[in-house]
């Protein structure tokens, strides 16, 4: 659990990825990380999101990343 993203202004980054708030780990890999959402809107809300800041989604260009995210969202 040693990494430390670059101060973004991104709350997961920051937070979450950095240990700073505490959170429900649904499953973690080297690449991505789930967890209960900490303000949930849902009776089951999950969030998942690369440990790679991504400014935009349309940035993202790694399909094995894409197919790690498509892959742990049907789980």
């Amino acid at each position: 659990m040693g990494y430390n993203p670059p101060m973004s202004g991104d709350f997961y980054c920051e937070f979450v990825l950095n240990h700073k708030i505490e959170v429900r780990r649904v499953k973690e890999s080297e690449a991505l990380l789930a967890f209960h959402h900490t303000r949930p809107s849902y009776p089951l809300h999950i969030v998942i999101v690369p440990k790679q800041h991504i400014e935009k989604l349309s940035d993202l260009q790694d399909l094995a990343l894409i197919q790690e995210v498509f892959a742990l969202a049907v789980e």
